[in-house]
């Protein structure tokens, strides 16, 4: 089988052969349905007459009103009640990026009320200067620049 040519969206070329030529395969409700069709009235005469039959056990009868309404009336529609809620991971992580940053620059940033270089020096900066958790291109205190 050769392979068959297509566009730059991956869509068939016009004069392709089918990538499917035997079609769409019968199911088998299709062919039960087939089968069936011109029985149904006395399928369901007979499921009706089952529903009324008080010999049979209340199970059996149960069972059968259940499928007729089901036919008849159809299934009753599931509704789920659900609340969403929108939230901005992007704008969360900014917030908690600001956050750290702020605490980093005030000197409070996990080390329990130390500066963040352990308390040495007396100064409370980070690699170097107080915006190294910022923007790198902001950093004044950098002496490459």
């Amino acid at each position: 089988m050769s392979v068959p040519r297509r566009d730059a969206n991956g869509r068939l070329l016009p004069g392709q052969t089918s990538l499917n030529p035997g079609g769409r395969p019968i199911s088998a409700v299709t062919e039960l349905r087939a089968r069936y069709s011109a029985r149904l009235p006395a399928i369901f005469d007979e499921l009706m007459e089952m529903a009324m039959d008080s010999s049979l056990p209340p199970a059996a009868q149960l069972g059968a009103i259940r499928v007729a309404l089901d036919h008849l009336i159809g299934r009753p529609q599931i509704s789920i009640d659900a609340v969403t809620t929108k939230f901005d991971f992007g704008a969360a992580y900014l917030e908690a990026l600001r956050r750290v940053n702020s605490e980093v620059v005030e000197g409070k940033a996990g080390t329990g009320g130390q500066a963040p270089d352990g308390g040495n020096s007396g100064n409370s900066t980070i690699s170097g200067g107080a915006t190294a958790a910022s923007d790198p291109a902001e950093n004044k205190s950098d002496p490459t620049k």
